[in-house]
């Protein structure tokens, strides 16, 4: 199996399993981004794998940042708005 054609895709695919997110809203954005990945790999000529990695990152940069919480921040608005962080 050679990593520089696509083919090995379609069948790591095949043997894999589809994921099971935690939220519909990752289900949702895990399944635009495989999809959009199969299409602009077409569209403008980019590898399936360079796409899939791209998006595997971008999947998990997104479940991290849901993760963070805004927990103890205080929003101060006005003229200037500012933001402090509380630790108590």
């Amino acid at each position: 199996m050679t990593i520089l054609s696509d083919k090995w895709i379609e069948q790591s695919l095949q043997k894999s399993e589809r994921p099971s997110p935690e939220a519909p809203i990752q289900q949702e954005l895990c399944d635009l981004l495989i999809r959009r990945c199969f299409e602009d790999s077409t569209t403008f000529a980019i590898r399936k794998g360079l796409l899939l990695a791209a998006a595997f990152d971008l999947f998990i940069a997104a479940v991290y940042y849901s993760a963070v919480t805004h927990s103890r921040w205080l929003y101060s608005p006005g003229q200037q708005p500012r933001l402090f962080f509380s630790l108590h």
